[in-house]
């Protein structure tokens, strides 16, 4: 599993009447996970087990920031509001997801009909 991640910036803002905003984001980000038989194979050789406890995973998964990199958009932007009136407390999540690929890759023929 390879995870790859840039230019990622926290922000937290407290306002006198104690509203708050707090913020994460970043701009690039590529996530690769190919090796299932892999991780399999090494939980049995660190737990010793003889034989894993489930097929592998029939499909790779790959995630990557694609487009412009001079926008002034990040690629992935998380913020959570709280407001706080006389009565009430409410809290707004965001999430922005912009420019991002996920991506299914089927395992080769040989790994495929070890499900069969």
């Amino acid at each position: 599993c390879t995870v790859c991640a840039s230019n990622l910036a926290i922000g937290f803002i407290k306002r006198p009447k104690g509203n708050t905003v707090a913020s994460i984001s970043l701009d690039d980000l590529s996530f690769e996970d190919v090796g299932d038989r892999g991780r399999m194979a090494r939980g049995v050789y660190i737990g010793g087990n003889s034989a894993p406890s489930r097929a592998p995973c029939a499909f790779t998964v790959v995630a990557a920031s694609y487009g412009n990199k001079d926008t002034n958009y990040p690629l992935l932007a998380l913020t959570v509001r709280t407001t706080k009136d006389e009565h009430s407390v409410t809290k707004t999540v965001d999430v922005k997801v912009n420019q991002l690929s996920i991506t299914l890759l089927p395992q080769s023929m040989e790994d495929a009909s070890s499900f069969i």
